[in-house]
């Protein structure tokens, strides 16, 4: 900055007996402490600029620009900068960054852009699929002990889950496809879930479930072989006996097993009886008959075994008095009952007799569900939807099959019920909507920049650089027939005309530059440099208050050494003629980035309107 030193008040009074020599007395006085705007060349300002003084010290001051608002954002709908998500971006102001979710169904994702004087600026976005996984169950009705396979495919998924639970519970960790037994070890009903986990989250879960049962036993039944019928007894399931062969004459047996209510047999034996031996010869008449003997009084019974009912039997050791009754538990496996005997002069009468069997056998387990195996199955539904079904699906398993016809799109479940298909679930169908109109070729500016669009179709997008009016870019993208327009650039190439440079300068695009900055020969072999002469005002930067100001004169492009410096204070040669000499000097030092200056001079600015020149001498 220039600063204004009180001097020694010799120097102060010489100085001020030269200035109020030569100022008329009509002159307006500027006074210490006022201040003055003027607009012009008066003080070393450039013309268009305007001045004020403020305790002696000039300051040149240039028009301020007006501001203009930035303009806002607006909305954009579908917007889909990347893979299948798409998004609706609100309407913002400039500088404001806005985050849209994803709407597409069967992924999750968010984009995030900042919106800069009416252009959106580039996408931050994720876009990732939600996992899906589709499981096959295995037989839904297996025995105790015996074992059912499920299988599973997973997409979009790094790892499967499930869990059982029921009368055979189990659970554990899947790769993304294959296949797992289960066991049925309990009698009962399992229900099964399935889940798969992925980096879009976890699919919707799959359930299924299975029925394990007990294996039925066998009833007591016959079994015939040639000539031979045997008795088999009943036997649970797993067990094993022998059938003895009931028909007269012929001696056998054959090996029976029981599994699930069904008797399997084998190694079954028959072989007739020898002959009997002829019949004895007639035995002689018997001698006269004794006379009757009294009635007898006692039933005998030794090894006696009835029969009674539908399964009841024991062997009896015993002797009844006449006119008494015994009674006789059942002993064989299976029955409960008892049969009763009176003895009536020696003959053996029922009294009573029941029989029952003790334990009824399970009943058969149900048939199991058949499954669906369907070739052209004709469906229809929607008002314009339909296909022809070829498909396998097990008892209870669900599946959904797309429309194929023209003009139409859509989806129905059908579920499989004991070998016929139900309608299940819900179900799409809708006209196929015109594809998306392509966006025209056109033309947009941004800035000076003028840029040719061309026919692209919908969500299509391209990078455009400009054909006229300066150096920049634009990104188009088509949606819907409309054009969005982001990633504006535009470099004006409108440069205003190059100044004319004194003798041995060059226009550099901004400023003058002479082989020794803005170096003006002043009528001997010593170059100067003189803020007074209109070419060199012209070529200093910024302006002429930069340079009182001391600050660096940043032109100079090569070393140099500078013998002498000055300052010099004159009073305005409207008013007075001739130059004051010079009151102080400064120092100089040179780089190669430039010459820095500094100079104080005293006077009194009360009574003088100075303006003033620098003298740089190399």
């Amino acid at each position: 900055m220039l600063r204004f030193t009180i001097r020694q008040a010799a120097g102060l009074a010489l100085l001020a007996s030269l200035v109020l020599a030569s100022t008329p007395p009509a002159v307006a006085q500027q006074r210490q402490g006022q201040t003055a705007v003027q607009d012009g060349y008066g003080f070393g300002c450039k013309s268009g600029t305007s001045w004020t003084m403020d305790n002696g010290v000039v300051r040149c001051k240039l028009p301020i620009a007006p501001t203009v608002p930035e303009a806002p954002c607006a909305a954009v709908s579908n917007f889909a900068p990347l893979g299948a998500c798409r998004f609706d971006l609100p309407a913002v102001g400039s500088g404001v960054t806005a985050t849209a979710p994803n709407k597409t169904t069967g992924y999750i994702g968010s984009t995030t852009l900042t919106c800069t004087n009416g252009s959106w600026g580039a996408a931050s976005t994720t876009c990732i699929p939600i996992p899906k996984l589709t499981v096959t169950p295995g037989a839904s009705s297996i025995l105790l002990g015996d074992s059912t396979t499920f299988s599973w495919s997973a997409s979009d998924a790094t790892s499967v889950s499930y869990s059982c639970s029921g009368a055979n519970p189990s659970s554990g960790s899947l790769p993304v496809s294959g296949s797992r037994t289960l066991s049925g070890n309990f009698v009962g009903s399992t229900s099964c879930t399935a889940t798969a986990s992925g980096p879009g989250g976890t699919s919707p879960t799959a359930s299924w479930s299975f029925y394990t049962s007990a294996p039925a036993g066998c009833s007591a039944t016959t079994f015939t072989s040639g000539s031979c019928t045997y008795s088999i007894p009943a036997m649970s399931s797993g067990g094993s006996a022998t059938g003895s062969n009931t028909t007269s004459g012929f001696s056998g047996s054959v090996q029976a097993s029981c599994f699930n209510g069904s008797v399997n047999v084998s190694s079954p034996t028959c072989t007739a009886n020898p002959a009997p031996p002829p019949p004895p010869p007639p035995p002689p008449p018997p001698p006269p008959s004794p006379p009757p003997a009294p009635p007898a009084t006692v039933c005998s019974m030794s090894n006696y075994s009835p029969a009674w009912g539908a399964g009841c039997g024991t062997t009896i050791n015993d002797v009844l008095a006449d006119g008494a009754t015994g009674t006789y538990n059942n002993t064989n496996v299976g029955y409960a009952g008892a049969l009763s005997y009176t003895c009536t002069a020696g003959s053996l009468s029922v009294a009573s007799q029941s029989c029952s069997a003790s334990a009824a056998p399970p009943p058969a387990p149900p048939a199991p569900p058949a499954n669906c195996a369907i070739a052209g199955f004709p469906a229809s539904w929607g008002g314009g939807c339909g296909t022809t079904i070829n498909t396998v699906l097990t008892h209870g398993q669900a599946g959904g099959f797309n429309s194929t016809t023209a003009g139409f799109v859509g989806m129905k479940g059908y579920t499989c019920n004991n070998g016929s298909l139900v309608p299940s679930g819900s179900e799409v169908c809708a006209a196929t909507p015109p594809p998306a109109p392509p966006c025209p070729s056109t033309q947009t500016t941004s800035g000076s920049c003028v840029f040719n669009i061309t026919t692209m179709t919908d969500g299509q997008s391209s990078v455009f650089s400009a054909v006229s009016g300066g150096i920049g870019s634009i990104m188009a993208t088509c949606s819907a027939g409309a054009w969005l327009f982001t990633n504006r650039s535009c470099e004006s190439n409108q440069r205003p005309p190059t100044p004319a440079c004194p003798s041995g300068a060059s226009f550099n695009g901004s400023v003058c530059v002479a082989p020794w900055a803005y170096l003006v020969l002043n009528g001997s072999s010593m170059g100067l440099i003189d803020s007074r002469a209109l070419p060199a005002v012209s070529m200093l930067p910024p302006d002429l208050e930069a340079l009182i100001s001391g600050t660096t004169l940043s032109a100079i492009n090569s070393t140099v050494s500078v013998s002498t410096f000055s300052c010099t204070a004159e009073v305005n040669r409207m008013m007075a003629a001739g130059e004051l000499s010079p009151q102080t000097s400064g120092g100089v030092s040179g780089s190669t980035a430039g010459l820095s200056w500094s100079c104080s001079i005293g006077m009194d600015s009360a009574t003088m309107m100075p303006s003033w020149h620098v003298l740089i001498s190399p």
